[in-house]
């Protein structure tokens, strides 16, 4: 079994790419029956504990990388079933922490998982950097506004200058708003495939407040990211949405 290794990116703080990243990883888990770990790489605002109700766990990537132990240390499995290694919300745990050598270290996990899904900081600084050097494939996050899109231009651009296939956008929090960017009108923006337009939904954040992902919670948001998860795990599925079904699959 080859691991894929996936990064979500974004280029602005905001739009939602933690959310994508968890709710991809529990779609691929739920729906495909995929081993899925997902890896916090936000060193200084890490998110992804929060978000899942894992604040004191023993280990956390910075442990991994500061005292080199295994990766496997740090891994825990979380009730809705996806795997994850937090990274620690403490300042201090960051002194003496190179992640240069995470791109090694998961070597030692190649063929446990089916995915593996980098949960990246927001822009394209240092720490956005450590994402980018240890994917293989990334997944851009937007929002259906101008500005917000033309970010994603900035992060596809990134990609190929680190030579990284760009699997697709996830556009979050669509509102259908007239002041909001098509998806057409994106794709032809960004010259890259969106592949689900996640709606605006405040089932999203109550299950932030639950500590679960919102696939697993009765939300409009669940097609979308079932769609992604398709589309990204190469399959063609049927969706039923009422008294309509639509065929989806890759493009």
């Amino acid at each position: 079994m080859t691991t894929r290794v996936i990064g979500v990116i974004s280029g602005k703080g905001g739009a939602g790419k933690t959310i994508v990243s968890i709710n991809l990883a529990a779609a691929l888990q739920k729906y495909y029956g995929k081993k899925v770990l997902l890896i916090d790489t936000n060193p200084t605002t890490s998110h992804i504990g929060l978000y899942l109700g894992m604040y004191s766990t023993p280990n956390t990537l910075n442990d991994v990388l500061r005292k080199n132990m295994p990766l496997k240390n740090a891994i825990y499995e979380h009730t809705s079933g996806i795997h994850v290694i937090p990274t620690s919300l403490k300042m201090d745990d960051l002194k003496n922490v190179s992640f240069d050598s995470l791109q090694k270290k998961l070597k030692q996990l190649e063929g446990e998982y089916d995915y593996i899904i980098l949960d990246s900081a927001p822009g394209f600084g240092k720490e956005a950097l450590i994402t980018l050097k240890t994917a293989d494939e990334i997944l851009m996050v937007t929002n259906p506004l101008a500005h917000t899109v033309t970010d994603a231009i900035r992060a596809n651009e990134m990609a190929k200058k680190f030579n990284l296939n760009t699997l697709g956008i996830a556009v979050n929090m669509v509102r259908k708003q007239g002041y909001e960017l098509k998806k057409n009108e994106i794709e032809s923006i960004v010259g890259v495939p969106v592949h689900a337009m996640i709606p605006f939904d405040n089932v999203v954040m109550e299950s932030v407040n639950k500590k679960q992902p919102v696939v697993h919670m009765n939300s409009s948001a669940n097609n979308e990211f079932r769609r992604l998860a398709a589309i990204i795990n190469g399959e063609k599925i049927e969706i039923k949405t009422g008294f309509w079904s639509r065929l989806f699959g890759r493009s």
